[in-house]
Protein backbone atom coordinates (compact mmCIF):
# COMPACT_ATOMS: atom_id res chain seq x y z
CA UNK A 1 0.00 0.00 0.00
CA UNK A 2 1.36 3.40 -1.17
CA UNK A 3 0.08 6.78 -0.21
CA UNK A 4 1.30 9.02 -3.61
CA UNK A 5 4.01 7.01 -4.44
CA UNK A 6 5.52 6.68 -0.43
CA UNK A 7 5.77 2.98 0.65
CA UNK A 8 3.54 3.28 4.01
CA UNK A 9 2.60 -0.70 5.07
CA UNK A 10 3.40 -4.06 3.59
CA UNK A 11 1.74 -6.81 4.67
CA UNK A 12 2.15 -9.88 4.51
CA UNK A 13 -0.77 -12.10 3.81
CA UNK A 14 -3.22 -9.36 5.30
CA UNK A 15 -6.07 -8.21 3.10
CA UNK A 16 -6.11 -4.71 4.82
CA UNK A 17 -4.89 -1.49 6.10
CA UNK A 18 -6.02 1.01 7.97
CA UNK A 19 -4.85 4.66 6.65
CA UNK A 20 -4.35 7.39 9.35
CA UNK A 21 -4.60 11.08 9.68
CA UNK A 22 -1.62 12.27 7.93
CA UNK A 23 -2.74 10.92 4.63
CA UNK A 24 -5.90 12.40 4.37
CA UNK A 25 -7.00 15.25 1.91
CA UNK A 26 -4.52 14.83 -1.40
CA UNK A 27 -2.79 11.59 -0.65
CA UNK A 28 -4.44 8.63 -2.60
CA UNK A 29 -4.08 4.69 -1.96
CA UNK A 30 -2.54 2.47 -4.27
CA UNK A 31 -2.33 -1.57 -4.40
CA UNK A 32 0.20 -3.77 -5.49
CA UNK A 33 1.21 -6.96 -5.00
CA UNK A 34 4.78 -9.33 -5.08
CA UNK A 35 4.60 -13.07 -5.45
CA UNK A 36 7.47 -15.64 -5.07
CA UNK A 37 7.83 -19.36 -5.01
CA UNK A 38 10.55 -19.30 -2.84
CA UNK A 39 13.49 -19.59 -5.23
CA UNK A 40 11.49 -16.72 -8.14
CA UNK A 41 10.28 -13.69 -7.88
CA UNK A 42 7.77 -12.17 -10.06
CA UNK A 43 7.17 -9.07 -10.85
CA UNK A 44 4.95 -6.66 -9.12
CA UNK A 45 1.43 -6.89 -10.56
CA UNK A 46 -1.43 -3.72 -9.34
CA UNK A 47 -4.43 -5.29 -8.15
CA UNK A 48 -6.31 -2.64 -8.63
CA UNK A 49 -5.72 0.89 -11.73
CA UNK A 50 -7.44 3.18 -9.48
CA UNK A 51 -6.29 5.50 -6.83
CA UNK A 52 -8.39 6.47 -3.59
CA UNK A 53 -8.09 9.77 -1.48
CA UNK A 54 -8.33 8.99 1.80
CA UNK A 55 -11.11 10.83 3.67
CA UNK A 56 -11.54 12.00 6.88
CA UNK A 57 -12.57 10.05 9.26
CA UNK A 58 -16.67 10.91 10.93
CA UNK A 59 -15.59 9.96 14.17
CA UNK A 60 -12.64 11.71 15.70
CA UNK A 61 -13.24 13.79 18.71
CA UNK A 62 -11.39 16.74 20.22
CA UNK A 63 -9.00 16.97 23.44
CA UNK A 64 -10.00 19.97 25.88
CA UNK A 65 -8.22 21.09 28.53
CA UNK A 66 -9.20 23.96 31.08
CA UNK A 67 -6.33 26.34 31.57
CA UNK A 68 -5.48 26.83 35.31
CA UNK A 69 -7.75 26.48 38.41
CA UNK A 70 -11.23 28.01 38.60
CA UNK A 71 -11.54 30.80 40.84
CA UNK A 72 -14.55 33.00 41.31
CA UNK A 73 -14.65 36.13 39.42
CA UNK A 74 -11.49 35.50 37.39
CA UNK A 75 -12.13 34.68 33.47
CA UNK A 76 -10.60 31.23 32.86
CA UNK A 77 -9.83 29.39 29.66
CA UNK A 78 -9.86 26.20 27.50
CA UNK A 79 -8.02 24.95 24.79
CA UNK A 80 -9.43 22.61 22.30
CA UNK A 81 -6.62 20.34 20.06
CA UNK A 82 -7.67 18.49 17.15
CA UNK A 83 -4.64 15.87 17.29
CA UNK A 84 -5.87 14.29 14.16
CA UNK A 85 -6.29 17.61 12.28
CA UNK A 86 -4.37 17.88 9.03
CA UNK A 87 -3.97 20.86 7.04
CA UNK A 88 -6.97 23.38 7.85
CA UNK A 89 -9.33 20.73 9.26
CA UNK A 90 -10.49 23.03 11.72
CA UNK A 91 -12.26 25.55 9.50
CA UNK A 92 -14.95 26.92 11.78
CA UNK A 93 -14.87 28.71 15.51
CA UNK A 94 -15.52 26.35 17.96
CA UNK A 95 -17.86 27.00 20.29
CA UNK A 96 -17.14 26.60 24.10
CA UNK A 97 -20.23 25.26 26.37
CA UNK A 98 -19.41 25.11 30.10
CA UNK A 99 -20.77 23.57 32.79
CA UNK A 100 -20.47 23.62 37.22
CA UNK A 101 -21.17 20.05 38.48
CA UNK A 102 -22.64 19.34 34.85
CA UNK A 103 -25.46 22.24 34.79
CA UNK A 104 -25.22 24.57 32.24
CA UNK A 105 -23.38 27.95 33.25
CA UNK A 106 -22.23 29.49 29.84
CA UNK A 107 -21.91 28.95 25.88
CA UNK A 108 -19.56 31.30 24.54
CA UNK A 109 -20.08 33.00 21.11
CA UNK A 110 -18.07 31.11 18.42
CA UNK A 111 -14.13 31.31 19.10
CA UNK A 112 -14.98 32.84 23.06
CA UNK A 113 -13.05 30.29 25.08
CA UNK A 114 -13.49 32.17 28.21
CA UNK A 115 -15.63 32.04 31.44
CA UNK A 116 -15.74 33.81 34.15
CA UNK A 117 -16.96 31.66 37.64
CA UNK A 118 -19.63 33.56 39.58
CA UNK A 119 -20.47 33.03 43.43
CA UNK A 120 -23.08 30.74 42.41
CA UNK A 121 -20.14 28.37 40.63
CA UNK A 122 -17.68 28.29 44.14
CA UNK A 123 -17.45 24.33 45.19
CA UNK A 124 -18.27 23.18 42.24
CA UNK A 125 -16.27 21.48 39.46
CA UNK A 126 -16.53 23.12 36.20
CA UNK A 127 -16.39 21.12 32.81
CA UNK A 128 -15.97 22.85 29.11
CA UNK A 129 -17.59 20.85 26.23
CA UNK A 130 -15.68 22.08 22.68
CA UNK A 131 -17.71 21.57 19.41
CA UNK A 132 -17.23 22.43 15.55
CA UNK A 133 -17.84 21.15 12.20
CA UNK A 134 -14.37 20.16 10.12
CA UNK A 135 -13.31 20.87 6.50
CA UNK A 136 -15.20 17.43 5.87
CA UNK A 137 -18.77 18.89 7.16
CA UNK A 138 -18.34 15.80 10.15
CA UNK A 139 -19.25 17.20 13.76
CA UNK A 140 -16.34 16.84 16.51
CA UNK A 141 -16.64 17.42 19.65
CA UNK A 142 -14.81 16.98 23.18
CA UNK A 143 -15.15 17.91 27.01
CA UNK A 144 -12.70 18.10 29.46
CA UNK A 145 -12.09 16.34 32.57
CA UNK A 146 -12.88 18.42 35.37
CA UNK A 147 -9.73 20.26 37.78
CA UNK A 148 -8.89 18.47 40.38
CA UNK A 149 -10.06 21.76 42.39
CA UNK A 150 -13.57 23.33 42.44
CA UNK A 151 -14.81 26.79 41.92
CA UNK A 152 -12.66 28.63 44.41
CA UNK A 153 -14.08 31.88 46.38
CA UNK A 154 -12.27 34.98 45.41
CA UNK A 155 -9.95 36.18 47.60
CA UNK A 156 -10.21 39.77 46.96
CA UNK A 157 -14.02 39.99 48.02
CA UNK A 158 -15.09 43.13 49.74
CA UNK A 159 -18.35 43.96 52.15
CA UNK A 160 -20.24 46.82 52.49
CA UNK A 161 -20.77 48.11 55.55
CA UNK A 162 -23.61 50.43 56.81
CA UNK A 163 -24.17 52.33 60.18
CA UNK A 164 -27.88 51.88 61.10
CA UNK A 165 -29.33 54.69 62.95
CA UNK A 166 -27.73 58.33 63.74
CA UNK A 167 -25.05 58.55 65.94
Amino acid sequence: VSGDATAVNTVLAGLTYTPTAEYEGSDTLNVSATSTDGSNTYPTATIASTTIAVAESPTETLTVVINGAPVEGVAITATATDTNAVGGDVTAPITYTWFADGVLVHTGASGDNSYTPTEADEGKALTVTASFTDAAGNPESGTSAAPAATVAESPTETLTVVINGAP
